[in-house]
């Protein structure tokens, strides 16, 4: 069966690009018994099923496509008890889940399962802060973000990754309100490491702010030690000239016979 080309950024195959079949069912309705064809199709390694109203029940017919790298599952049925009909996917090395009942617990199990993934998309998904923190220390280099972030510094992105969940298209929330911890000390600790991180965001601005503006006043005084040293270096220099004539002028008399000049007093042939 040869497949349609995918479209551009979707997560399941722009993000690995791969060249083996490709087969996208993305938006079609798929009842009870219409994903038994794709057990046969173990050549698959990309796979898009996002928005097919597809089952928990249905997951079982995925359990055999062992060389699939990337699967988009998003606005499905996926939850914590069907997550397991995907632990024999161990070759995936993208997966999107966005958008469905998926829970913290089923997001480290799939994280457990798959020891190449590099891509996972959580958007929409009920996972705490200690959640994604746990996916992320299982899988070293995980990125949860869209690729145009990665310009940014990865400890930026994790801790956005954390602390910011899109419950919905184009819709950013704190993920403690979204989805709070399963008990209130964890949620109350992180709620308060959240405010600590905004704090001293704040703070940082602020800083930032203040330095700006005190610029001008710090270049001023930098100017102002600088003329004081200039007018203090001319006036030593002035005075080791007027100590080496004063010098050369005594020098002169005591070869002449002479007595020698009296301090102050100008340096023969000297105008004063």
């Amino acid at each position: 069966m040869r497949a349609p080309a995918a479209r551009p950024g979707r997560a399941c195959c722009s993000d690995l690009n791969p060249k083996p079949t490709l087969t996208e069912r993305a938006g079609t309705p798929l009842w009870v018994g219409g994903v038994g064809f794709l057990a046969g199709l173990t050549g698959l390694r990309c796979l898009a099923l996002d928005r097919t109203h597809l089952a928990p029940a249905q997951l079982a017919a995925l359990t055999g496509l062992t060389g699939l790298t990337s699967l988009a599952l998003a606005d499905t049925a996926l939850d914590d008890g069907s997550a397991g009909a995907l632990a024999g996917l161990t070759a995936l090395r993208a997966l999107d889940v966005s958008f469905t009942p998926l829970r913290s617990g089923g997001a480290a199990a799939l994280a457990a399962a798959m020891p190449a993934l590099a891509v996972l998309n959580l958007d929409g998904c009920s996972v705490s802060s200690l959640g994604v923190w746990r996916v992320l220390r299982m899988r070293r280099g995980l990125r949860m973000w869209p690729r145009d972030q990665e310009a940014l510094p990865r400890p930026l992105n994790v801790l956005t990754a954390l602390m910011v969940a899109v419950p919905a298209p184009d819709h950013r929330r704190l993920r403690v309100l979204h989805c709070p911890e399963a008990s209130w000390p964890a949620t109350a600790g992180v709620a308060g490491l959240t405010g600590l991180f905004f704090l001293a965001h704040v703070g940082l601005l602020l800083a930032l702010v203040a330095a700006l503006a005190l610029l001008p006043l710090a270049a001023a005084a930098a100017a102002a030690v600088a003329l004081a040293a200039l007018a203090s270096g001319r006036a030593t220099l002035a005075g080791m000239r007027r100590r080496r004539r004063g010098a050369g002028a005594a020098v002169a008399a005591l070869l002449a016979g002479g007595p020698p000049p009296a301090p102050g007093s100008p340096a023969p042939g000297h105008l004063v």
